[in-house]
């Protein structure tokens, strides 16, 4: 019984992360309730109370393992062993484009986005320094192997990262337009496209 209960506790606070997860991206911030994330959960609202203080916390929360999650998918991407294009493409759908992906309409995903921008914009913007940095390293390894020259667009490798990372975060809201999607992810592939053709030769 004890082990049981030890268990239920452990997994309590990653099913109620499911289920904030599943109705934010079906519902958006506004129209979820602690009512609604503990009934999805199979808990009651105050057990949610135990692991979160507020909604506010919870989103945040969300918004954590999100980024995380996609970092971790770009992390993969960079040591994967295609091309420059390739792997750089992977990099930026992991990054900008399969977050996107499970919310249900265009308007939940800009309600999201300009949401989590209030609530947990320092998280977002720590997630964005760690993935410009991973940038950099694919950039300059390449650099390094003789595969790409940033120079010929007159930049330094960081120029480009920069560039790179900037040019990827302007495309994010065509993601959540109608029909968007498959637009964006084009873009996403075409700008890594652009900058492998910076090549060395």
């Amino acid at each position: 019984m004890a082990t049981t209960a030890l268990s239920t506790r452990r997994t309590a606070p990653q099913a109620i992360l499911d289920a904030a997860y599943e109705r934010f991206s079906h519902y958006g911030y506004r129209r979820t309730s602690i009512e609604d994330v503990a009934r999805a959960a199979g808990i009651s609202r105050p057990s949610v109370y135990v692991h979160f203080k507020s909604k506010e916390d919870l989103f945040r929360a969300v918004s954590q393992r999100v980024h995380d999650e996609a970092f971790a998918a770009a992390e993969t991407a960079f040591a994967g062993d295609g091309a420059l294009e390739e792997r750089l493409a992977a990099m930026l759908q992991a990054k900008f484009g399969s977050p996107l992906a499970a919310i249900q309409s265009a308007s939940t995903a800009l309600e999201l986005l300009d949401e989590n921008e209030r609530i947990a914009g320092d998280i977002s913007a720590e997630s964005m320094r760690r993935y410009a940095r991973l940038l950099r390293r694919l950039i300059d390894e390449a650099v390094a192997a003789g595969e790409l020259d940033p120079g010929r667009a007159g930049m330094s490798a960081k120029e480009l990262a920069e560039l790179v990372a900037d040019c990827a975060r302007g495309l994010e809201r065509m993601a959540v337009e109608p029909s968007g999607a498959g637009r964006h992810r084009h873009r996403l592939n075409q700008l890594a496209a652009l900058v492998a053709g910076l090549d060395a030769g």
